[in-house]
């Protein structure tokens, strides 16, 4: 059947698994709500593309039973250098009454991840069909949905955060779709002027800004959120001098000392270069302990340094030395033509994938194609990548942005304020809102939704680096 909507993609009938699952609970997350009694059949099937002896990739679709069925297919991604998240997100469809579908993407196995098999030798990348199994995991999925529930329409959604947010702005194949914190640019944060400063001093630094924020006349713990003065009324050499302490923790040991002026000159080098809100833990910047010299190093890790490795210098290897790389696209016309709608939020206090990459896409989204009045850009306050902030817990999170998503696909509300819930503290104000982009909440109510220029601009990014647009 795949043959008559991809080109090459031959199903394989023998391969064909089911199994019929009643009563399942799909369990909250900080991305969706959870819903139980649900029934569905857990179905795989493996397809070939014709020419490729060694690109077979497994399909797994969760079809729900048709009393709950709600005309609906929804596409899910991954994170990191998966291209699934597995059960977890597989099943989050089926809260809102849709097929679920998800692919290995041929990489061998559920478990296996792209910088598995993209290297059969270094110096040698196979990508292979490895990008194109995405789009086929939608087109099958839209195909296989319609014709198991013998119906000639339905809606198609996408769900996913990081690089599952990434994976799903790659694709205009969707109704709508709801977009976190999409990986689009790869920040290294280890700028070191020839010092490399403790985690404590970094730490007490960012624990400075909050305090200096609640001074504002924000609630505790709600650091750069209605609006961003904290980030011109405190500065990182506000805490030179002062002490810092920390406990031992990932291989370097317990610490005494005081914040230096050059701790403090590479915190507001790392503010200015990718702007992170202050309120952003330093995860990526933090400096390794060598035990032997007793001092403290700087080396660049993480996913940004292996995509880089993999995929670029095409080498397996986990370390790098290299300032910045950037990806990104945001030329939406499929999805516009088609009318699609995707909601797109990002926390501001993420401190994995700077909130002004999402903002620096929604501008060139707009200057491209203005008026899209299909993209809505969210940037939510006191959140942090794909989840509310442990450091200001009682912020809000919009954890049901697909439900809004739906509902202004299937019934034209285009939500002027995004649904948002406290989920990690407890607190009187549960439900709260987040405003579209570039508008803020108000600081006194909270109720309604404000242009401030001075906030605007600390988001806009000035990459005057370059001789050419960077979109």
């Amino acid at each position: 059947m795949a043959a008559l909507f991809i080109e090459g993609v031959v199903l394989s009938s023998e391969s064909v698994t089911t199994k019929a699952v009643y009563n399942y609970t799909v369990t909250a997350t900080d991305l969706y709500p959870g819903k139980s009694d649900l029934d569905f059949c857990n179905v795989t099937v493996s397809y070939t593309r014709e020419g490729l002896s060694n690109a077979t990739a497994v399909y797994q679709p969760l079809v729900l039973a048709t009393w709950q069925f709600q005309g609906r297919y929804m596409s899910s991604g991954g994170g990191g250098f998966a291209i699934t998240s597995g059960e977890i997100d597989l099943s989050s469809g089926l809260v809102f009454g849709a097929v679920s579908g998800a692919t290995d993407g041929g990489f061998g196995g559920w478990d296996a991840m792209v910088t598995d098999v993209v290297l059969p030798a270094n110096g040698l990348a196979s990508t292979g069909t490895f990008s194109s199994s995405f789009h086929e995991m939608i087109v099958i999925g839209q195909a296989f949905t319609q014709s198991f529930y013998n119906s000639s329409s339905i809606y198609s959604y996408y769900q996913g955060c990081s690089e599952g947010g990434r994976e799903g702005c790659s694709q205009q194949r969707f109704d709508g779709a709801a977009i976190g914190a999409p990986a689009f640019r790869m920040p290294f944060q280890q700028t070191t002027n020839g010092y490399a400063p403790s985690s404590c001093e970094l730490e007490k630094i960012r624990n400075d800004t909050i305090t200096a924020c609640d001074g504002l006349g924000r609630p505790r713990g709600r650091c750069g959120g209605e609006d961003r003065s904290v980030q011109t009324s405190s500065n990182a050499s506000s805490s030179v001098g002062s002490s810092s302490s920390c406990v031992a923790a990932l291989g370097s040991p317990a610490a005494n000392g005081t914040v230096t002026s050059q701790s403090a000159k590479i915190a507001e080098e790392i503010y200015a270069g990718v702007h992170f809100l202050p309120a952003a833990t330093f995860s990526d910047a933090a400096t390794s302990y060598n035990s032997t010299t007793d001092a403290y190093y700087a080396s660049a890790s993480g996913i940004g340094v292996q995509w880089v490795n993999h995929f670029l210098n095409n080498i397996a290897s986990t370390t790098l030395s290299l300032d910045n790389v950037l990806t990104t696209g945001s030329d939406l016309t499929g999805f516009n033509n088609a009318g699609g709608k995707v909601i797109h939020f990002h926390g501001e206090s993420d401190s994995s994938v700077p909130t002004a990459s999402s903002v620096h896409y929604h501008n060139s989204v707009r200057q491209i194609m203005y008026p899209y009045l299909g993209f809505n850009e969210r940037t939510t306050p006191r959140a942090e990548h794909c989840a509310p902030s442990s450091t200001q817990p009682n912020g809000p999170f919009p954890q049901n942005v697909l439900e809004s998503v739906i509902d202004w696909v299937e019934n034209g509300v285009n939500p002027e304020q995004l649904n948002a819930t406290v989920l990690a503290d407890t607190t009187t104000e549960v439900n709260q809102t987040v405003c579209s982009f570039p508008l803020r909440t108000g600081v006194a109510t909270r109720l309604w939704s404000v242009f401030d220029q001075a906030s605007y601009d600390t988001w806009v990014l000035d990459l005057n680096s370059f001789p050419m647009p960077v979109y």
